[in-house]
């Protein structure tokens, strides 16, 4: 019984250590974990921190980089400002015009040389909207501000590509210029636009007076196809991107615009 007793005692201690044991290791455990949690917060504070710092570091590079940057443009342009571009494609600052910027003395001219005002035309023979520029626009500006001394007109070869005629429409006008009478051709390429062909322009150098020996000859060997090209090329370093295109003293007018344009940015001129 005493056995017994002991037994079943030492059983119970037996049970009972390792539940003290347990509980021992339980609040071990937990106390390791709060302690797991608080430097997991600590070190996730710290990384905050960090990065915090290390943002602001950034953006303080960046400002200040930023800032010598804008320097360095103000003292490369002088003033630090950017001209903006105006209605018509050109600049926005005041540039001086210059003639020979936008054409060649050799190229055709009608009107003063001296006018305050030149037209600089870039032109296709076949082109239909620069037959209607001739016919409602060109006309006028003729009779009101090339006649009268304020205005002359340059024109220039712009020959499009899909224009079967407008090379050698061009071509023939410039071997009517070697004679005197580009303006004459001209008017009756634009007046009779439909019948463009070489035959057409025999027939229309004869009308006007050329030496159509000269004339022939001038035409058959393509002499002015350079010229013709170099009128393309120039125009497409000006900005000219289809025909008709104008610069009125260097102010880009685009299309065949009604007179009251072309009237208004003369007299624009006019009043400087």
């Amino acid at each position: 019984m005493d056995e017994n007793s002991t037994n079943t005692e030492k059983v119970t201690v037996v049970h009972d250590e390792p539940k003290k044991v347990h509980a021992s290791h339980k609040h071990h455990e937990k106390k390791s974990h709060e302690n797991s949690k608080a430097k997991s917060a600590e070190l996730t504070k710290t990384f905050w921190q960090y990065l915090s710092f290390g943002l602001a570091a950034l953006l303080l590079i960046t400002l200040v980089w930023s800032y010598d940057v804008s320097l360095d443009i103000t003292k490369a342009s002088g003033s630090g400002t950017i001209a903006a571009a105006d209605d018509t494609g050109g600049s926005a600052a005041a540039v001086a015009y210059e003639a020979s910027d936008y054409y060649d003395a050799d190229d055709p001219m009608i009107g003063d040389p001296d006018a305050p005002v030149t037209i600089v035309e870039f032109s296709d023979f076949q082109c239909p909207f620069c037959s209607r520029f001739y016919s409602q626009t060109y006309l006028a500006l003729k009779e009101d501000y090339v006649d009268t001394g304020k205005v002359n007109v340059v024109f220039r070869d712009f020959p499009l590509s899909f224009h079967p005629e407008a090379e050698p429409s061009a071509i023939a006008a410039e071997c009517a210029n070697e004679q005197g009478e580009f303006w004459a051709f001209h008017d009756l390429i634009f007046e009779n636009q439909g019948s463009l062909s070489a035959s057409s322009y025999l027939e229309w150098a004869e009308q006007i007076g050329l030496d159509m020996d000269q004339f022939s000859d001038c035409v058959d060997s393509q002499k002015y196809k350079s010229e013709v090209a170099a009128d393309y090329n120039d125009g497409g370093r000006l900005g000219i991107t289809g025909t008709p295109g104008f610069f009125v003293n260097g102010q880009l007018v685009t299309g065949a615009q009604p007179y009251s344009v072309f009237a208004s940015a003369i007299e624009a001129e006019l009043a400087k």
